[in-house]
């Protein structure tokens, strides 16, 4: 057994002791004959030699500070070196050879053996794995005073497979030229890629990108371009599919000058200087932003009409080619549009005389824009704000004097109309000054969002009308003959105050009625909300839907399985069920309610099934810190790494390890460590919830002595199956043993006896 076990040892040691292959005939490389640069380091000294001439008689001394180098013109792809050494001193045992890309980065290293002094020198010839994208080799003494070279040459790995062929190339359009993409070759050896534009290679250098800008192209022309891979031995592939190309024009116009708006009333006159682009198609008109014209406007002017009197608007305007490229935009010119247009007159302007007073009365203009009336006595304006009824009483004038007066309109442009017709009256002390009966029998009936007031009718013969308050405030300008009123616009569940008065032709006005306190009531709920969406996490499920848009909405309700899961209303639209079971199937769906109370329709129903997102970490302790690894989560925008429930740091979708440092609170004493990685979607989402701070969580985490305690019980396991295949190794001799170890206590129990 013993000889056994001493041949598999040999046989392992032999494997990985296994010598390179040297061959030692010398065929010549790419070096034979060429002139390889010397350079002294201390000096920084220079000079070109052949350093393989095949003559082993001719060497070039390397010292500690020198190398001999050589840089090919293009990159090349190597398997093997030549070096004959003829000797070196100081005792040491090598040369290094170290080959380069053309970034400067070290691509390979070898050490070859040198003779020692007083032998004669040694050959070496070694083949190697290819290495690609090689543009320098270089050679140094390894561990010597002074390294005697005489021949160095590599060789070129003989390739003749092409690369893959490059796939989906597709053309996007740019000015003056057309930007090329394509599938990246996956080839290990690619060099870079050539560019053919109608059959003729664009590039002499392969390129390394799978993207090219080629330009100076001309408009209108039609062009085909497709693509190849080329590896470092010089194979180049089949070319890709071809694609046809059109140039187009993407050059925009010049941003038109010298805007100017003229604003009248409801429309804007803008004009501008003409653009002078031999391809200019016309222009674009933009008010706030919005285009407002569906094909280009050949003029420079244009007259915008609908617009809102006594509100801003800015303007400007862009110039558009035939290939429908547009300019920057113009300067933007911000201007109010002012009504310029009077009301109409007033008509039918009446007056009534009273004792020392004179009631005028008038009907009601209908413009939109209305803010009042002004009333002129003697032509003399007596009221500062205009007039918001239809009646206005003058007090303080003289009994048996005439009095003339006119009425005119004012809107809120500031625009007056013509006087109205004019009237004269002569104040009277016989005059009637006694006010009409308090409207009786008024009642009021809320109904949603508005409060309908009635009454019963008073019997004054020179009865004029009503007028109905609303929290001491008149809502009606002008006095009512009918006895029901709509007070409109109310908010549902806010407390009103209505009261009623009559007033007759003498303009003398009631006592207000009793007042009456009433509420609308909101009995409409909000529409359904929509779009409702569900995404899985662990043990979560994350809900989202489209935002109801009404004024008196007060938030949601969320139901899962036919249970309404939240206790208060849910203020966003957004909502994280938690607490599920991974696996489960859960079904969803979202209520509106208002500030009444009112609840909405159930949306669209979801389900969804949580799972378990959080990444698998892996940690790795030492005395310095805790290396942690994760498993990247399809879909995450990024990560949060937790360590004793504190937040350590955030990390983006392409980081999946971090070392845990003193600085991070990390103790390598302590007696518990807990690490957790969670996962960040793109709504807001996380895989599963952070860590309470300060509670030891169970189930992610570690203590330090249980790495020890691991190791022991897997030492403990390998022990018992070496010692149980031992004890099979050797049954027959153990029973045997064990029959004479019987034998011989079954004879002293005889002699014992006898």
């Amino acid at each position: 057994m013993k000889k056994t076990i001493v041949a598999i040892f040999a046989f392992v040691m032999g494997l990985m002791m296994w010598p390179a292959e040297e061959v030692k005939a010398y065929p010549g490389g790419l070096l034979n004959e060429k002139e390889i640069t010397y350079q002294s380091g201390l000096n920084s000294y220079e000079q070109t030699m052949f350093v393989t001439d095949n003559d082993i008689e001719t060497y070039v001394n390397i010292g500690s500070t020198n190398r001999v180098y050589y840089d090919f013109a293009e990159p090349v792809v190597l398997d093997g070196y030549y070096f004959y050494i003829v000797r070196a001193g100081g005792g040491a045992t090598g040369a290094t050879l170290r080959y380069y890309n053309e970034e400067g980065d070290q691509l390979f290293i070898d050490t070859v053996n040198k003779p020692p002094a007083q032998e004669s020198g040694e050959e070496t010839f070694r083949k190697h794995t290819p290495v690609n994208g090689v543009k320098r080799v270089e050679v140094k003494r390894f561990q010597s005073t002074t390294l005697y070279l005489a021949e160095f040459d590599v060789f070129e790995y003989i390739d003749t497979e092409p690369p893959g062929i490059p796939e989906n190339l597709w053309v996007e359009s740019v000015p003056n030229g057309a930007y090329l993409h394509w599938e990246p070759v996956k080839d290990d050896d690619l060099r870079g890629y050539y560019i053919y534009q109608d059959g003729v290679k664009v590039n002499t250098t392969p390129i390394n990108d799978n993207e090219y800008v080629v330009i100076g192209l001309t408009e209108g022309m039609r062009y085909t371009f497709y693509v190849t891979a080329v590896d470092y031995s010089g194979n180049e592939s089949d070319p890709s599919n071809e694609v046809s190309y059109i140039q187009l024009d993407l050059v925009p116009p010049s941003a038109p000058k010298g805007i100017e708006v003229i604003a009248e009333n409801n429309q804007a006159i803008l004009s501008w200087d003409a653009v002078g682009d031999a391809d200019l198609e016309g222009y674009n008109i933009y008010v706030d932003g919005n285009r407002i014209n569906t094909t280009p406007i050949q003029s420079t002017t244009y007259t915008i009409k609908n617009l809102v009197n006594d509100q801003f608007y800015t303007f400007y305007v862009t110039a558009v080619d035939y290939s429908g490229n547009e300019s920057d935009p113009s300067e933007s010119i911000r201007v109010k549009v002012l009504d310029t247009i009077p009301p109409a007159q007033p008509q039918n302007v009446t007056a009534v005389a009273g004792n020392e007073s004179a009631t005028i009365m008038w009907s009601a203009n209908t413009e939109t824009d209305l803010d009042g009336y002004y009333l002129y006595m003697d032509g003399i304006k007596i009221n500062v704000r205009p007039i918001d009824a239809v009646f206005y009483q003058v007090t303080g004038l003289d009994n048996g004097r005439t009095y003339v007066f006119t009425l005119t309109a004012v809107d809120t442009s500031g625009n007056e109309s013509i006087p109205s017709l004019p009237v004269e009256v002569e104040p009277d002390i016989k005059a009637d000054i006694e006010p009409p009966a308090t409207p009786s029998d008024v009642q009021a009936l809320a109904t949603e969002n508005s409060i309908t007031v009635s009454w019963a009718a008073n019997t004054e013969s020179d009865l004029l009308g009503y007028f109905v308050y609303l929290d001491g405030r008149r809502v009606n300008y002008s006095p009512i003959s009918e006895t029901e009123y709509v007070i409109p616009n109310l908010i549902a569940g806010e407390s009103y105050i209505v009261q009623v008065t009559a007033i007759d032709q003498g303009g003398n006005e009631s006592e207000k009625s009793e007042p009456i306190e009433i509420t609308p009531i909101d009995t409409t709920p909000p529409a359904a909300p929509i779009a409702l969406t569900a995404r899985a996490g662990d043990t979560q499920v994350h809900l989202s839907w489209m935002p109801n848009t009404e004024k008196d909405l007060a938030g949601y309700n969320v139901y899962i399985d036919g249970t309404k899961k939240n206790s208060q209303l849910i203020k966003s639209n957004k909502y994280d069920a938690r607490g599920l079971i991974n696996g489960e199937t859960y079904t969803f769906y979202v209520t509106a309610v208002d500030y009444s109370g009112n609840e909405s329709e159930p949306s669209n129903e979801v389900q969804s099934k949580p799972f378990n997102q959080t990444p698998n970490v892996i940690v790795q302790p030492t005395p310095q810190y805790l290396n942690v690894t994760w498993e990247p989560i399809e879909e995450a925008i990024g990560y949060e790494l937790y360590y004793n429930n504190k937040k350590i740091k955030d990390f983006g979708p392409d980081t999946f390890e971090y070392k845990i440092t003193v600085d991070d609170g990390y103790n390598p004493n302590s007696v518990f460590h807990n690490v957790k990685v969670i996962a960040v979607f793109r709504d807001g989402s996380t895989s599963s919830p952070p860590p309470d701070a300060g509670n030891r969580p169970n189930g992610w985490g570690f203590v330090a002595k249980d790495i020890f305690t691991n190791a022991l019980w897997i030492v403990a396991n390998v022990a018992g199956f070496i010692l149980l295949g031992l004890v099979f190794a050797h049954a027959n001799k153990i029973i045997d043993l064990i029959k004479q170890v019987i034998n011989k206590a079954r004879g002293r129990v005889r002699h014992g006896r006898g």
